[in-house]
């Protein structure tokens, strides 16, 4: 039971991982948006950009811009930005895997998980 236990964690932790290694998700060129430049910015230059902007329309994603401050602090810019989006996805991933697991079990747990994980939305 114990070994299986850790087995289930081991999968739960690569699953993103290969994920974001088999899909090639291009983060940062979204195509035409200007968002992701300007959260960027955020993150690594708060005072600047809160100085230029104010707290406008981008003003209401502050409460993800810390963290992500803090991860790239930790990790680099690009590691953190990939760090910040792993603990996300595994925040959100394993609270849908939670549920289905508990009410229909492991495998479509995994089903659901692997298709969020390929989900542009998550």
């Amino acid at each position: 039971m114990r070994q299986r236990r850790w087995m289930e964690i081991l999968i739960l932790l690569a699953l993103p991982l290969a994920a974001f290694w088999l899909v090639h998700f291009k983060p940062l060129a979204q195509n035409g948006y200007l968002d992701p430049y300007i959260y960027t910015g955020y993150i690594n230059n708060f005072q600047e950009l809160f100085h230029r902007y104010g707290a406008t329309y981008y003003g209401v994603r502050f409460g993800l811009i810390l963290p992500a401050q803090l991860a790239s602090a930790a990790f680099g810019p690009v590691g953190g930005y990939f760090a910040f989006r792993y603990v996300l996805v595994l925040a959100a991933g394993l609270s849908y895997w939670m549920f289905v697991k508990q009410r229909y079990g492991r495998a479509p747990a995994y089903a659901l998980l692997c298709v969020l994980l390929t989900s542009p939305f998550l």
